[in-house]
């Protein structure tokens, strides 16, 4: 077998494994979210014992302790993991390039920029929402145990008002790396179209003006005109009248 062919073969199945991690991502997404959408406390769970025969989650066993190990770390935070996991799987996919060994320090920092994100959007959940009843495992907060053990941190050192100040900065800015959005950009855009549609009304207005300035002016020559007819035709009548007269 040739260099050439060898090479083409690793091509090959390279693209076959990075199909099969697609597919097992994307399996692992929805049922997450599912098992997510049917969580009922009174299923086993990672933090809580139940009776094994009165499973009410379609996802069975291990999609009810999934679902309560994720809900009691990150509250309702969990379920943004689903949908990142099968936004990874579509990048690794449509990316034809990808290998592990393209996995670099990059990636990691993305990852734990991830982490953070979490965590600071569960902080924020706990200090701001009350859990619905039912929803979470029982006595978890909004943000989970991670939320709820660093909010108090934050809350102990900076109040309520620093707390979501500092939150708030951290959630923008774990937010613009994960993105790669740039807000200075978005603020460029938007001061532009704001300028366009400034100067758009202002055309807008310009014309509607000069507009109404010629239907003036084409009224007034109108009248003018209709104004000399009826002189004319009152004159003409005045000199066919005393011709009448005579005859």
């Amino acid at each position: 077998m040739s260099e050439m062919q060898q090479q083409q073969g690793r091509s090959t199945f390279s693209h076959r494994l990075i199909e099969a991690i697609f597919l097992l991502l994307s399996f692992f997404a929805a049922f997450l979210l599912l098992a997510f959408y049917y969580f009922t406390p009174a299923d086993p769970g990672w933090s809580h014992t139940a009776a094994l025969d009165k499973i009410q989650n379609p996802t069975g066993y291990w999609g009810a302790l999934l679902a309560d190990f994720f809900f009691f770390f990150f509250g309702y935070t969990a379920y943004i993991i689903p949908f990142a996991i099968a936004t990874l799987a579509w990048l690794i996919f449509s990316d034809k390039k990808w290998t592990f060994e393209s996995i670099n320090l990059e990636n990691t920092v993305q990852f734990l920029v991830f982490l953070f994100f979490l965590l600071t959007l569960s902080c924020l959940l706990t200090i701001n929402v009350l859990p619905k009843p039912g929803s979470l495992p029982d006595g978890i907060p909004a943000g989970g145990i991670l939320g709820q053990y660093f909010s108090l941190l934050l809350l102990k050192g900076f109040g309520f008002v620093g707390s979501s100040l500092i939150l708030l900065f951290a959630f923008f800015a774990s937010l613009t790396i994960l993105l790669r959005f740039s807000w200075l950009h978005l603020m460029d855009i938007i001061g532009e179209k704001i300028f366009q549609g400034g100067f758009y009304l202002k055309n807008k207005l310009l014309n509607k003006k000069q507009s109404a300035g010629e239907a003036e002016t084409e009224n007034s020559e109108t009248s003018v005109k209709d104004w000399t007819n009826d002189f004319s035709a009152e004159k003409d009548t005045a000199g066919v009248e005393p011709l009448v007269e005579k005859i």
